[in-house]
């Protein structure tokens, strides 16, 4: 394993437009630390912009899949299953980490304006729904290379519910991300290890389904700017 994660990352210099893709990496990056500490928990989208780095990392993988010579070698089918869940995987854990790790100390010090309890909610519903969200990313990452319309709609259709979900305390899930910081860490991190798991069984499901056109497209335009 760990010279497959070698040989990928001597790849990805030669992903198109390695070093535009890398400011747009930081760039998500900056927007959700500022968007974190700006609403300190009272916002998912900070925290959308650090999950989605996972896709922009496979997004610099990918590209090598379209190549008639890469779909030729022993490196194929790996190169779809295996190899965007070696970086991206670590890289959300870590993210996910964190990101708990300060939600649970803005429980501690608190946050100006609110009670401890309202407090204590807010960041345990994020803390479970930002793990719902790590969820779908990988599910969606698992298809979209193959059929990227139909699973950006499915992204959507899903994904903007929950969004809309976290905030409207009439909801189910909004009121049992709420109640237990322990239950929504916990469940966050499965939901992860399940997002994992469901990349790894949609991409081989789908492996010998052909690339997608729409993706493809995208991928030469980039590589020509």
């Amino acid at each position: 394993m760990i010279n497959e994660l070698k040989k990928e990352l001597k790849l990805i210099k030669y992903s198109p437009k390695m070093f535009a893709q890398s400011g747009t990496l930081v760039l998500f990056m900056a927007m959700g630390m500022f968007m974190e500490l700006r609403f300190l928990g009272r916002n998912i989208t900070g925290g959308l912009y650090l999950v989605i780095l996972s896709t922009l990392i496979a997004q610099m993988v990918y590209p090598m899949n379209y190549s008639g010579l890469f779909q030729s070698s022993p490196y194929k089918k790996i190169a779809q299953t295996r190899w965007p869940l070696m970086i991206t995987a670590p890289l959300s854990l870590i993210t996910y980490t964190i990101l708990v790790l300060l939600h649970i100390v803005l429980i501690k010090v608190g946050v100006d304006g609110i009670t401890y309890e309202e407090n204590y909610a807010t960041q345990s519903r994020y803390i479970f729904i930002l793990g719902l969200i790590t969820f779908l990313v990988f599910a969606y990452l698992g298809i979209c290379y193959k059929y990227f319309i139909q699973g950006l709609l499915a992204f959507m259709i899903v994904g903007i519910p929950i969004l809309r979900f976290s905030i409207n305390e009439s909801h189910f899930l909004y009121r049992f991300g709420s109640e237990s910081l322990l239950r929504s860490v916990v469940l966050g991190y499965v939901l992860i290890f399940l997002g994992w798991g469901a990349f790894v069984i949609l991409s081989k499901v789908f492996y010998k389904k052909a690339l997608s056109t729409l993706a493809f497209r995208g991928i030469v335009s980039m590589s020509k700017n």
